[in-house]
């Protein structure tokens, strides 16, 4: 069994080691080949949109292509207008992805992309919807079954701190989190807070060290 950890190394000193990570080598044969489950099948968005008398090339292309709606100009949503009912319909697939749409933060006026179900009009009161096609892409995936949802049942908060405690630990079991804290600027000041410092793309668990008294 091999153990491997990983130190960064410069001038001003040394980090402390990465996560050991461990293998064991086997010889040939003893290993269980694993199943690795199907990708998601993508639904068939150009051949629904033929089907539904899109029949303009740019249409087809751009519009009916969830892969590449986002990159689409001005231009060609304004030409596909008059098929703009049946492409969303086709994007959508039978789903309704307003949920997704709003979390993402899209316009009410920009919903209407998203339900699948409904008229869809393209003119000047939508043109603003055009920079949150990248948002409504991940939504499409999303329900495809390609991208993540986001979390709907996350677990309790374990956290572990006190007042002469100066670590904090955090077990969540999410892959990825971020954590801000407060600083104060002294013992004397403790209310005086001077800056915030974020941890990003931290992997649990994850150990914030040298917290001081009334910091949080």
């Amino acid at each position: 069994m091999y153990e491997i950890t990983v130190t960064a190394v410069n001038r001003h000193g040394s980090s402390l080691p990465s996560y050991a990570v461990r293998s064991l080598t086997l010889t040939p044969g003893t290993i269980k080949p694993k199943a690795v489950g199907e990708a998601p099948k993508l639904p068939d968005t150009k051949k629904c949109c033929i089907s539904k008398g899109v029949n303009q090339t740019n249409c087809l292309t751009q519009l009916c292509d969830p892969a590449v709606i986002d990159r689409a100009e001005i231009t060609t949503y304004m030409i596909c207008a008059p098929w703009a009912t049946p492409t969303f319909s086709c994007l959508a697939d039978g789903l309704d992805h307003t949920p997704c749409c709003k979390a993402r933060g899209l316009p009410d006026k920009c919903q209407q992309f998203c339900t699948g179900n409904g008229t869809v009009n393209i003119d000047f009161n939508v043109f603003k919807c055009f920079r949150y096609m990248s948002e409504y892409k991940n939504c499409l995936f999303q329900g495809y079954g390609v991208l993540p949802s986001a979390p709907d049942s996350s677990p309790h908060h374990q956290y572990r701190y006190g007042i002469r405690d100066t670590t904090l630990v955090a077990t969540e079991n999410f892959g990825r989190y971020s954590s801000t804290l407060q600083r104060p600027l002294s013992d004397v000041k403790p209310r005086t807070i001077t800056t915030y410092k974020s941890v990003a793309k931290a992997r649990s668990p994850y150990i914030l060290e040298g917290l001081q008294r009334h910091g949080l």
